[in-house]
């Protein structure tokens, strides 16, 4: 049993190093080169185990082995995440944290189930030298510390998401656990009695608290963080929508002048041919076709003309039949940005729920814009396939991809609508989705 010990000491020691190289895998940058990552982790690790064991073959605890080993698993994830210096810092000493807490954790526990009592001095005689009890705690402690690393994974990508402030506070947090950690477990090593029953008890407690605080802590910035990116990425969508129908608004202008000097000139030339003549006919149907390439929609409002002409003219490609009715009585207090951000996202979502119908005939959409009061309303309704709602009241994707963006449009109407203190209001019945924004026409600081 004696000549096993080392060996397994050695294992330990190397699973302790692949733990702690794992971290890259979770915050790397390149996701196609996890390969690379895992061989390099494996080989670091090989290294940390060689540094590790010798440098307890010097003196069992030193405050000099934890510092080591903090610096070179810092170099080890930066070299091989390529992440920035404050993420690969704060990770390095999330993982020093978590691993020797969880050391502690089962430590206490083995102490108490092989003494049989909750006085872990009592204890300590079977897992001084090399004890099956102590080989079973080394085993016991690596394989809960696979298990609790791989399944709070997501913590560390989470890591990624936090802006530079926020990661200074997590690393400081972090580090304070570990100095006052470090700090109540050098008391178990000494002599006294007292002294260890009084490290127990502290450590307990404070490894406990700081775990939950430090998880929590992550996870709330990260969430904080996710929902400002999230932000920032609809307020970008929306201004490149707002910019794209500027743009096809003048493209549209021009098509008007060109087509009303074209159908001028066709007037012209059907007046000098016979009126029975093949010629003749031939113009009349041209007459015809130009008015399907002029602007429909004159709500008085640019944006709103231009998304619905826009949208009117896919919806023919498409082969679904589209209504509108856009009658304004007064100018909107709406941006050209938030007005795209709800009517061009709720067209958006009815046509492509109308492409899911086979049956052409079926396929529907109309879009109502009117003024009430101090009130504007944007409704948009939609012949669906099925109930777009869940079970929960939310509604399914019906992406075949979710590349994460799912959700964003309709995100963006609701928050939009409620910046001008309206709100969305969303139903569906008899195989008709309705989708109804209603916003406040009065200006207002709320933004």
């Amino acid at each position: 049993m004696e000549k096993l010990y080392p060996f397994i000491e050695i294992l330990c020691t190397f699973i302790e190093g692949l733990i702690a190289m794992s971290v890259a895998v979770f915050i790397k940058k390149d996701s196609k080169k996890t390969k690379t990552v895992v061989l390099g982790g494996v080989g670091f690790a090989a290294l940390y185990t060689l540094m590790i064991s010798l440098l307890n073959a010097w003196q069992s605890f030193s405050f000099l082995t934890i510092a080591v080993a903090g610096i070179f698993i810092f170099f080890a994830v930066k070299l091989l995440s390529g992440e920035r210096i404050l993420l690969c810092l704060n990770t390095t000493m999330l993982t020093l944290f978590f691993i020797n807490a969880l050391d502690a954790l089962i430590l206490y526990a083995v102490l108490m189930i092989a003494g049989k009592s909750v006085d872990i001095s009592k204890g300590f005689i079977y897992l001084t030298g090399p004890t099956p009890t102590r080989m079973i705690f080394l085993l016991v402690d690596k394989v809960v510390q696979i298990l609790v690393f791989f399944g709070f994974g997501r913590l560390f990508a989470k890591l990624k998401l936090l802006g530079k402030r926020d990661h200074i506070l997590t690393f400081c947090l972090s580090s304070a656990a570990f100095i006052v950690l470090m700090s109540i477990n050098s008391l178990i090593v000494t002599d006294s009695l007292v002294k260890i029953q009084v490290a127990a008890i502290f450590s307990l407690v404070f490894i406990m608290l700081s775990l939950t605080v430090t998880m929590v802590t992550v996870s709330v910035y990260a969430r904080l963080q996710t929902q400002r990116q999230e932000q920032a990425l609809m307020t970008v969508a929306n201004r490149y929508l707002e910019k794209n129908y500027k743009e096809l608004q003048a493209s549209q202008s021009v098509i008007r002048r060109q087509v009303h000097d074209f159908k001028n000139h066709l007037r012209t030339i059907r007046g000098l041919l016979p009126q029975e003549n093949a010629a003749s006919e031939y113009v009349e149907n041209l007459l015809a076709e130009s008015l399907a390439l002029a602007a429909q929609c004159h709500s008085g409002n640019e944006v709103i003309d231009s998304i619905i002409n826009v949208k009117a003219m896919e919806a023919s490609g498409r082969q679904i039949r589209f209504e509108f009715s856009a009658v304004l009585q007064e100018s909107l207090v709406l941006t050209s940005t938030d007005i795209c951000a709800i009517l061009a996202n709720q067209i958006d979502n009815a046509l492509e729920a109308c492409e899911r119908i086979d049956a052409a005939a079926d396929r529907f959409v109309k879009v109502e814009i009117y003024q009430k009061e101090t009130f504007v309303f944007f409704k948009v309704s939609n012949t669906a396939e099925m109930d777009p709602f869940a079970a929960d009241g939310e509604l399914k994707t019906t992406k075949k991809n979710d590349d994460g963006l799912h959700g964003f449009g309709i995100r963006s109407i609701r928050e939009t609508a409620q910046r001008y203190n309206g709100a969305l209001k969303m139903e569906y019945k008899d195989g008709v989705f309705c989708s109804a924004v209603m916003v406040s026409n009065i200006e207002t600081n709320v933004r």
